[in-house]
């Protein structure tokens, strides 16, 4: 899907902020989680919010339209 949007214009950019972001999800998922569980004291809490989260970037990328290559 990156290299349909880049059309392989600066793809080597686009790439690398998509790998970061990632990479930043890695971090601080488990940051957050672990302070929304020490902040509460139930794991319900924490793993609501990761489902939270999930449901609502899922029904984003819903929205985006189909690429054409």
């Amino acid at each position: 899907m990156l290299g349909d949007v880049t059309r392989g214009a600066r793809s080597g950019t686009v790439v690398a902020v998509y790998q970061a972001i990632v990479d930043a999800g890695v971090i601080i998922g488990p940051i957050a989680a672990g302070y929304v569980l020490e902040s509460s004291g139930s794991f319900n809490a924490a793993f609501g919010l990761g489902a939270a989260l999930s449901l609502s970037v899922f029904l984003w990328a819903m929205t985006i339209p189909e690429s054409r290559a």
